[in-house]
């Protein structure tokens, strides 16, 4: 991990994926978590994009954990606005 990339924002992915566990039929719960570990990755970095975030620039994904996505962000207000927005 980069030393320029120092704040840490986590969101939870249910408000980001559409994939809802307990409706999932035929897949097992670990499969879905994926699943929806993904769509949470494909969502948030589309709507990064389009408020001008650009990663590898602006933030890293700094990983996964139970119902959370972590980014780390160089710009303390970057991160101040994703925060808010979500």
């Amino acid at each position: 991990m980069s030393d320029e990339f120092c704040t840490k924002v986590s969101i939870d992915i249910e408000q980001l994926s559409g994939i809802a566990l307990h409706k999932a039929r035929g897949h097992s719960g670990a499969s879905i978590a994926s699943y929806r570990q993904v769509e949470a990755t494909a969502i948030l970095s589309n709507k990064l994009g389009l408020i001008g975030l650009e990663h590898g620039v602006d933030y890293i994904w700094d990983g996964f954990f139970l119902d959370e996505v972590t980014l780390l962000f160089k710009d303390e207000q970057a991160a101040f606005m994703v925060k808010m927005k979500w």
